[in-house]
C-alpha cells in the first residue's frame, strides 16, 4: 500500500491524498495541478498528482469504497495507469 519511493516530497503527497480521502474530499479536488511548460512538455507536477491520487485510492480501497484503480467498482480515469 505504501509507495515504493525514498523521495520525501512524493511520500508527503501520498499522505496528503490519504488525509483528503479520510476527510471525504472528492478525488477531483487534487491540489496538484497538471502544469505544462511553454513548449507543452510535462513537469514533475504530474508525479506529485499521481502520488496524491495513489494515496486517495489506497485509503478508499482500504475502507471498502470505490476508487479509480479498481475497475470492478468504477471506470479508470484516463490519467491513471492501472497496475
Amino acid at each position: 500500500m505504501y509507495p515504493t519511493t525514498n523521495n520525501k516530497a512524493f511520500r508527503a503527497a501520498y499522505e496528503k491524498g490519504i488525509g483528503a480521502a479520510r476527510e471525504d474530499v472528492p478525488r477531483e479536488d487534487n491540489p496538484y495541478l497538471d502544469w505544462r511548460t511553454d513548449r507543452g512538455s510535462v513537469t514533475f507536477s504530474r508525479a506529485f498528482r499521481r502520488y496524491w491520487f495513489r494515496g486517495w485510492d489506497d485509503y478508499t480501497e482500504l475502507v471498502g469504497g470505490t476508487s479509480a484503480r479498481n475497475p470492478a467498482t468504477t471506470k479508470p480515469v484516463s490519467y491513471w495507469r492501472n497496475p
